[in-house]
């Protein structure tokens, strides 16, 4: 829950949903290079699973519109930026928003 959606604000578990895929899938991954590999292998095992266990689909409908939001803070890297574009075209995105 935040101020932008509260719990009861019609699609907030899509958009949750959708916020938590950009941030396992783009977040950076803090440490040296090993750290950050395992850390990396650890990540994609947990977004595997986390993406098993929601509407992927309805996620879908309004990533691009939480991803605008997650863009916009300015405490995103340029490489959490890069690494969101790059989700928004491999993942299959859409205009939408269900809300």
């Amino acid at each position: 829950m935040n101020r932008h959606y509260p719990a009861d604000y019609p699609g907030s578990r899509v958009r949750n949903g959708a916020k938590t895929w950009i941030i396992l899938a783009t977040a950076a991954v803090p440490g040296g290079k090993a750290k950050a590999a395992l850390l990396g292998t650890a990540r994609r095992i947990l977004l595997r699973s986390f993406l098993h266990n929601v509407d992927v689909q309805a996620a879908r409908s309004c990533l691009n519109v939480v991803a605008e939001a997650w863009v916009a803070n300015p405490r995103i890297s340029d490489p959490e930026r890069a690494a969101t574009a790059r989700l928004l075209r491999t993942s299959g995105a859409t205009r939408s928003d269900p809300a």
